[in-house]
């Protein structure tokens, strides 16, 4: 069984992230309490999805398929029949270049991507190999960051239509924030 791990260099990204939010909603509230309120609760909201995530997420091998486990805690059971093979490569990004490991489908559909900010992508790749998939590529083979739409294409509908909820919960509390207090 695989478990994700957190490295050093996403904390340093939450970090870094934390410290212009900050330093944007400071400069520019009138309510200090408000602002600070406000990335309190990013940062605990942060802070409880990369605790769910590596308390609860695994990856395990099972009579020939894959069994995934989400941060909720739901299992996912990949059938041997329904694993093609995998791909490796990297992306790089503002922070440095973070490397990917994306497991095909028989159609060439992407069934599942683990980044190497949360997975040691060497035991994975055992893992993959106890099973017999073959992995092609390299973590030296790096492509350009995703810009725009692309980076939706990997989504399911219900992901997308999760992901532009939070977008505008995020941007209602921002602008909650932002307006001027009556005081």
């Amino acid at each position: 069984m695989v478990r994700p791990r957190l490295r050093t260099s996403l904390l340093w990204q939450l970090g870094i992230g934390i410290l212009i939010l900050l330093a944007a909603l400071l400069g520019r509230s009138a309510d200090i309490l408000r602002s600070l309120t406000f990335i309190g609760l990013l940062l605990a909201i942060t802070v409880a999805s990369v605790l769910l995530s590596i308390r609860n997420a695994s990856l395990r091998s099972d009579g020939g398929g894959l069994v995934r486990v989400d941060i909720l805690g739901r299992t996912t059971r990949l059938p041997p029949e329904r694993l093609a093979g995998g791909e490796r490569y990297s992306v790089g990004g503002l922070y440095g270049v973070t490397r990917y490991l994306v497991l095909k489908g028989p159609d060439s559909s992407t069934l599942l991507k683990l980044s190497g900010n949360f997975w040691n992508l060497d035991e994975v790749e055992s893992l993959y190999a106890s099973i017999g998939l073959v992995l092609r590529g390299s973590y030296d083979t790096v492509r350009r960051p995703a810009s725009g739409r692309a980076a939706f294409d990997d989504l399911s509908w219900q992901q997308t239509v999760v992901a532009c909820a939070l977008i505008l919960v995020a941007v209602a509390l921002a602008l909650f924030v932002m307006a001027p207090s009556s005081r």
